[in-house]
């Protein structure tokens, strides 16, 4: 037995499908729901939001999304210029990193685009403009779209001939061979700089083997404050020798840029102060090793310091190069740059006690804190010396040195290589006038 109950349906959905009939014509043919939106790609919902939406007619009313008058800001020049004008309002920081080959502009590395419109939205000068970015978006796609800058992250440097070599499909032979000697020299380096390490070790108080190099600048004021980003900064010039021996001691040379500069003269001074401080502790033969930087590290200016150091204390004293591109060494300025985070600095005399107790362990940072009478004019030392031609008449080819070494035996002597593997070449002794610095 069976009861038969009113339906409270109101009406039946059909749903059709055109089929071709022949070549030209369709006919339609009636599907299920789910034939009918998989077929279309649409859900069931879509198919009763259109049926809401039928007039008396049987018309669909037309699609007001977008034509309504609560409009966020639009985006036009007067907004441009406001987000341009306040990002151009912040001081670029200096890097210590090379930046020849580009037009960008680099900001502190402790901002971001979050804090950057942060601090536009507070920005004394916004109010000055009929037209404003509402939300970082906004902000982000402007500076991205009509500015060149980069948040300036300290990495390290990818070598170029490397890079270029990689991206060679088929090198030829002698692009191939060019690229295996270098390879070769940056094993040959380091082979000769572990070796070094290893003798220094052993020998202490005789060899000492160390490394030397800028690092990043630290710049006052510094630290999380929305002001100090406006404000042009004091650069403090910060150098480092890194004593490799058994003890690997790091002597961080800082001064202010009010007191110098960094050049050949300011490396020398340092280099000779480090000198001094070793030969005093009994320090026979001192073995350098850095990048081929020709303004700081590889010049006349430092090869006369050496004879100069080594007829005044009697000892033997070895510069050597890295390979271009592979001079990555010893660096510690990603822990003062740890030990400063969350800090706010004001002037140099907080760096320096901050880079003193940045190592929490074993010995901390030798600073020192250099003035003026610490450096010295080492470009007197240019005077009166040959240093075009050596002693077989040819010329010196100063830019391709690979190792400098000036002997206690013959401190007015300097015997170079042009390869860490060959034999030496010795520099004519003979004075030949004035010699301008390269």
């Amino acid at each position: 037995m069976t009861t038969e109950n009113a339906s409270r349906r109101k009406f039946t959905t059909k749903y059709y499908l055109p089929l071709p009939a022949n070549d030209s014509t369709y006919e339609s043919q009636q599907v299920c729901l789910r034939i009918f939106c998989g077929t279309l790609a649409i859900t069931d919902q879509t198919i009763r939001t259109a049926h809401r939406k039928l007039d008396a007619c049987g018309i669909t009313s037309s699609d007001n999304r977008g034509k309504h008058v609560n409009h966020p800001k639009k985006v036009d020049d007067e907004m441009i210029r406001s987000v341009c004008d306040h990002v151009n309002s912040f001081q670029p920081v200096e890097s210590h990193y090379t930046r020849k080959n580009t037009s960008k502009v680099y900001l502190d590395n402790n901002l971001s685009f979050n804090k950057m419109f942060s601090m536009y939205k507070d920005w004394s000068e916004l109010s000055k403009y009929y037209n404003k970015a509402e939300i970082e978006r906004q902000y982000r796609n402007i500076v991205n779209d009509h500015m060149n800058i980069v948040l300036f992250i300290p990495k390290k440097d990818l070598c170029d001939k490397c890079h270029t070599f990689s991206n060679e499909v088929s090198p030829t032979e002698k692009r191939v061979f060019a690229h295996n000697k270098h390879i070769s020299n940056k094993e040959t380096a380091r082979k000769y700089k572990a070796r070094d390490k290893e003798e220094a070790i052993q020998s202490p108080s005789k060899i000492v083997c160390a490394t030397f190099d800028f690092q990043k600048l630290l710049n006052c004021p510094s630290g999380d404050v929305s002001l100090f980003y406006y404000k042009r900064k004091l650069s403090l010039m910060h150098f480092t020798v890194f004593d490799a021996g058994i003890k690997a001691l790091a002597s961080c040379y800082l001064w202010p840029q009010n007191v110098s500069k960094r050049g050949a003269n300011e490396v020398g001074s340092c280099l000779l102060d480090f000198i001094e401080k070793k030969v005093s502790k009994g320090a026979q033969d001192i073995r350098f090793w850095s990048d081929n930087c020709n303004g700081q590290n590889r010049n006349r200016v430092i090869y006369s310091l050496y004879m100069y150091a080594s007829n005044k204390y009697n000892i033997d004293i070895t510069h050597r190069f890295l390979e271009s591109g592979h001079t990555q060494q010893k660096a510690d300025s990603a822990l003062i740059e740890r030990s400063a985070k969350g800090k706010i600095i004001y002037t140099p005399d907080q760096w320096y006690a901050l880079v003193r107790w940045a190592k929490t362990n074993n010995e901390p940072y030798n600073v020192i804190e250099v003035s003026q009478d610490m450096l010295y004019d080492l470009k007197e030392l240019l005077k009166n010396r040959n240093f075009k031609k050596n002693i077989l008449n040819q010329d010196v080819k100063w830019n391709n040195i690979k190792e400098i070494c000036v002997k206690k035996s013959e401190p007015d002597i300097i015997l170079y290589k042009y390869d860490l593997d060959s034999d030496y070449f010795s520099q004519n002794e003979n004075v030949s006038g004035s010699d301008e610095d390269d």
